[in-house]
């Protein structure tokens, strides 16, 4: 791992390189770190990882931060504006966050033993704000195509994807939910499938199961690097946890 040091007007400087061997540093390693946060309160830019040293500029509750490091072991990390390494903040005010927005539909194809085969189109709808708080929902909108036999069917499932992490600074995952307008269960309420995305790890895996043995089979340990492969994964795990119940009252409701 390169070590890169902070010098006191916040330039990174790699300290291997040739020529930096005498010049002064501000004595604290910067490791890697996750790099989108949202301040959950107004915080101070500081000149150095400490409380009382210089403040270099605000940033608002709400606004998204970019991060290129952390400081060895300690709750502060530096952050960047305008491409350039800007200043220190408090790691605690920051939460993780990701964008889900995503530029082009996606697609793909779904089957299992005598579950419908599938085709499905993946389109990005919005972006909305939930009510009295920080957290920002990423909606989309999934048609299905399917195929039972002779009988041919479609139906719409929306979807949305929590950009704000699941309980906020206390963790690095995040939501992602499909749900079924038109099928209900039997307390009434639509067929709901969550899935929770642990950004560290790169896992998606359903909150709950509803079968352990199709679970098992589809639940791998996988790397998801990106919004669109957490997607995917997210309408196969749904796919696969609706169960024959579900695919019958699909298939009824069409």
């Amino acid at each position: 791992m390169m070590i890169l040091i902070i010098s006191p007007l916040i330039s990174l400087v790699d300290v291997h390189a040739k020529g930096n061997e005498k010049k002064s540093f501000f004595n604290g390693m910067v490791v890697g770190a996750y790099s989108h946060f949202l301040a959950l309160k107004e915080l101070n830019i500081r000149s150095k990882p400490m409380t009382k040293s210089k403040r270099l500029g605000r940033i608002k509750k709400g606004e998204r931060v970019e991060v290129l490091g952390r400081v060895g072991r300690t709750q502060w990390f530096i952050i960047k504006q305008d491409g350039k390494a800007k200043g220190f903040v408090y790691r605690k005010l920051l939460a993780p966050i990701l964008d889900g927005s995503i530029s082009e539909s996606l697609t793909g194809k779904l089957g299992y033993g005598t579950f419908p085969l599938c085709t499905y189109i993946l389109k990005f709808k919005k972006k909305e704000s939930i009510n009295n708080s920080l957290q920002v929902i990423s909606n989309y909108l999934v048609n299905f195509s399917c195929q039972d036999g002779k009988k041919i069917f479609s139906f719409e499932v929306d979807m949305f994807l929590t950009e704000l992490a699941y309980r906020y600074k206390k963790n690095y995952i995040f939501q992602v939910n499909l749900d079924i307008p038109n099928v209900l269960d039997k307390t009434g309420e639509r067929i709901s499938i969550t899935n929770l995305y642990h950004i560290k790890d790169g896992v998606l895996e359903p909150l709950s199961h509803s079968n352990p043995i199709i679970s098992s089979k589809n639940q791998k340990i996988s790397k998801y690097n990106s919004v669109e492969k957490v997607l995917r994964s997210a309408i196969v795990n749904s796919y696969m946890k609706w169960g024959h119940d579900t695919w019958k009252k699909i298939i009824l409701s069409n």
